[in-house]
């Protein structure tokens, strides 16, 4: 943020209210006047300047300060001041309005200078009124800055006012060497044209001044009442004269101060004559004029000073001194032109012997030439850069006069300053053109460009998503993200699980007063896991045998997680191969390839025993039963594709001895079979067959009686118990 400059207003209110209030353009008659309305009371000069007052910090360090002021950057043309060390402001009086200032305090210590403190300023005002050192000076005033044909009067060229004299003891205005100096160093004034009274000595004689005084210029005081006015050849004479010395000087680039006793009648008719030839308005001519009725006077018996208001009014008649409407109609009277200004000009180019001052046309034009500053414009050209890039070299145009001197152009607008519109500001630099108006420019900054970028990123198809880091390419002033309004975001549609592939990442949303952003997405490759193999281990086991705690081997990458295994196979299912299945369960992993196992049922063991038995020759073979050892699943013989067999080479007549009795020939599809023979045990008989043998066939009784078997021929396949063969008791075990 810049700091706003100080602007210094030079005129003081009442008279700035009268400059800036009062119109007279359509009063052609002058029959009206204002200014007596702007005065106050108790009465005070109010055509004194006010101040620019300038301050510092206090400082005792010095023997002295010295004080600058300057309308150049480089104080080339400044006005300088010696202060006491104890000083901490000064009033800076008869600056130029409407100009720009630079302004340093310098700390002296013999030879060495310290600048104290610096700074700048405005200067506003209307009219150049001005302070000249010295007790009871006023009614003082620069031309300049009258507006006229093609521009305005320059400044610093004509100055008016009243006497000037050393203290003699009488009533009037008296200036010291202050003054003098302040005429001469600082005003630029060179040349006193006094239209006084010839007995007073002018104390700028000897003090770098060319004084002109001469009884002639004494001749046109009045216009209607003295007969050296316009109205003689005196009077015209002695106005040519003054003109022609005023234009001489001018041309040898010399400043004039000229005055009559109080600065009002003659000086003020010579001022109106001027103006008119540069082609000032007569609403302006009147109010300069007038201007002097703001002044205090002193000088009515027994000389109290201050204590009436001098009275020229441009509406007034001749009364005791000439009056400004009387000089009006005069001229209208007597000149021709359409415009009052036209009349002055042809009252100034006849000849003295044709009633006018013999001004030739060259001189006029010369005249104006040497005091009109014609109107210039500089404009700053407009410009357009981008954030953070150093301001351009500031151009600028001018049209109107020839413009002289080189302006000054300043923007605040920094290489940090953010996007938006700034003036470029031009002012005065080193021009010394006074008619000059200053058009600002227009800086422009633009955002600068800023490019996102989210570059390549790469994973493993199941590590976690990468942290997607952006890099920018455009940031000014060493700026970093963080001056971004809005940070922005990324995107990816890929997962942890996503497959291996090319995946998109996208940024935006990023917000910024200072950048233009723009996007460059970036991608995601993600790539196959790390291989690893979960094999599942093979296993056998008998049929009807619960499964075994299946297990299984990893190969490759490392193993996060664990597989789950299942097999289908129960307890009941039939002898053969089954897969044991290996999947993910908690497996993390990616690539991961699953190789399943086998599980092998067998048939399990079932031995078949045939037993043993034992009979008695003779006696019928037993039923030879099996055995069973190895059912699984509350199986019985039921389940076998082929019940075996049981053989025995005995027979009922065998002699006693043992026999093999043999088991063969089952079958089973989930048992693998093996057989235990028996034996089969023939006894002796034990005295039944004695009895039954000899006889061929017998009849078989029971104990009761009864006949149980008729001609048997043994007693095979009879329960046993207690029998009866012929008339003998058998007991058959």
């Amino acid at each position: 943020m810049s700091l706003k400059i100080p602007s210094y207003e030079l005129v003081n209110d009442n008279a700035r209210a009268y400059l800036t209030e009062v119109d007279y353009t359509n009063d052609t008659q002058y029959l009206e006047s204002f200014v007596s309305n702007y005065r106050i009371n108790p009465v005070t000069d109010l055509t004194l300047p006010l101040p620019v007052t300038l301050k510092w910090q206090s400082t005792s360090d010095y023997e002295s300060l010295k004080l600058f002021v300057s309308s150049d950057l480089n104080f080339s043309d400044a006005w300088t001041y010696i202060l006491d060390p104890d000083v901490d402001s000064f009033d800076v009086y008869n600056l130029i309005p409407n100009r720009y200032y630079y302004w340093k305090i310098e700390g002296l210590n013999g030879i060495n200078e310290t600048i104290i403190e610096k700074g700048n300023f405005n200067t506003i005002g209307s009219r150049r009124l001005l302070l000249i050192p010295g007790e009871y000076l006023g009614n003082c005033r620069d031309l300049g800055g009258l507006p006229c044909t093609g521009g305005l009067i320059k400044y610093g060229k004509l100055i008016r006012g009243g006497e000037v004299l050393r203290d003699d003891g009488g009533p009037y205005m008296k200036i010291n060497d202050a003054g003098i100096y302040e005429l001469r160093e600082r005003l630029g004034v060179t040349v006193e044209l006094d239209f006084g009274d010839l007995w007073r000595e002018s104390p700028l004689e000897g003090e770098g001044f060319e004084v002109y005084r001469d009884h002639d210029l004494y001749g046109f005081y009045g216009y209607d009442r003295d007969p050296r006015g316009l109205r003689t050849t005196v009077g015209r004479t002695c106005l040519h004269n003054c003109l022609e010395l005023v234009i001489q000087k001018l041309s040898e680039n010399k400043s004039i101060y000229f005055h009559c006793n109080s600065g009002a009648d003659r000086t003020g008719t010579f001022a109106f004559i001027i103006e008119a030839l540069c082609g000032v308005s007569d609403n302006d001519k009147s109010k300069d004029y007038e201007l002097t009725s703001l002044w205090a006077t002193w000088y009515k018996a027994p000389y109290n000073r201050y204590t009436n208001y001098f009275n020229r009014y441009r509406n007034s008649p001749a009364e005791g001194n000439c009056g400004y409407n009387t000089m009006i109609e005069y001229i209208n009277s007597l000149f021709s032109g359409e415009t009052l200004n036209d009349k002055i000009y042809d009252m100034c180019t006849k000849s003295i012997a044709d009633g006018g001052l013999g001004i030739t046309v060259e001189s006029i034009d010369l005249l104006r030439t040497l005091l009109v500053d014609n109107k210039v414009i500089i404009q700053a050209k407009n410009y357009t850069r981008e954030y953070g890039d150093a301001n351009p070299t500031f151009e600028y145009t001018s049209e109107g006069a020839a413009l002289v001197g080189t302006p000054e152009i300043t923007c605040e607008a920094t290489e940090s300053s953010p996007v938006g519109t700034y003036d470029i500001v031009v002012k005065q630099g080193s021009v010394t053109n006074y008619n000059v108006t200053y058009v600002a420019g227009t800086l422009t900054i633009t955002k600068a460009p800023l490019t996102i970028a989210a570059g390549t990123y790469t994973k493993k198809q199941g590590e976690e998503m990468p942290e997607f880091t952006l890099t920018y390419d455009g940031f000014k002033n060493d700026e970093t993200k963080d001056v971004l309004t809005k940070q922005p975001g990324t995107s990816c549609q890929a997962t942890i699980a996503s497959a291996p592939g090319e995946y998109p990442v996208t940024v935006s949303g990023a917000e910024s007063q200072n950048y233009e952003i723009s996007y460059t997405n970036g991608k995601l490759v993600v790539t196959e896991a790390d291989p690893v193999t979960i094999t599942a281990k093979n296993y056998t086991r008998e049929y009807g045998d619960a499964n075994p705690t299946f297990e299984y081997t990893s190969e490759g990458a490392a193993l996060v997680g664990t597989p789950e295994i299942t097999c289908e196979a129960t307890e009941s299912s039939p002898v053969g191969t089954y897969d044991i299945v290996v999947k993910q369960g908690s497996v993390t992993n990616y690539n991961v390839t699953y190789v399943a196992g086998t599980l092998t049922v067998t048939k399990a063991p079932l031995t078949i025993s045939a037993g043993t038995y034992t009979k008695k020759q003779g006696e019928a073979m037993p039923e030879f039963t099996l055995t069973y050892e190895g059912f699984k699943n509350d199986e019985d013989e039921s389940v076998l594709i082929k019940v075996p067999t049981v053989t025995t080479s005995a027979t009922e007549e065998s002699e006693p001895g043992e026999y093999d009795v043999l088991v063969s020939g089952g079958e089973a599809q989930n048992y693998e079979l093996s057989y235990i023979n028996g034996k089969l045990t023939v006894q002796e008989d034990t005295g039944i067959s004695d009895i039954v043998k000899p006889m061929g066939s017998f009849d078989v009784y029971s104990i009761n009686g009864l006949l149980v078997r008729k001609d048997a021929t043994s007693l095979k396949g009879l329960p046993k118990g207690l029998y009866v063969v012929n008339r003998k008791v058998i007991n058959l075990q």
